[in-house]
């Protein structure tokens, strides 16, 4: 799955070369909302990290969607 995300983001960056970061979500994720998605770019540009994922409220792990630069 990995090399598919790196095609998808060369070919993204290929047509926007000013892309600085992209988001990563699954497509059946009926509960991530607009506002979810904007709290983690704003955390990606507060903190300046590379990679800002969620974490889930249920157990505390991490997945996506997230934030990739």
């Amino acid at each position: 799955m990995s090399s598919f995300v790196r095609v998808g983001i060369k070919a993204l960056v290929a047509a926007n070369p000013q892309t600085a970061a992209v988001v990563l979500m699954l497509c059946d994720q009926p509960l991530v909302t607009r506002e979810i998605i904007a709290g983690l770019v704003v955390a990606h540009l507060e903190t300046g990290y590379s990679i800002v994922d969620s974490r889930y409220r249920y157990g505390g792990s991490f997945g996506t969607a997230g934030v990739v630069r």
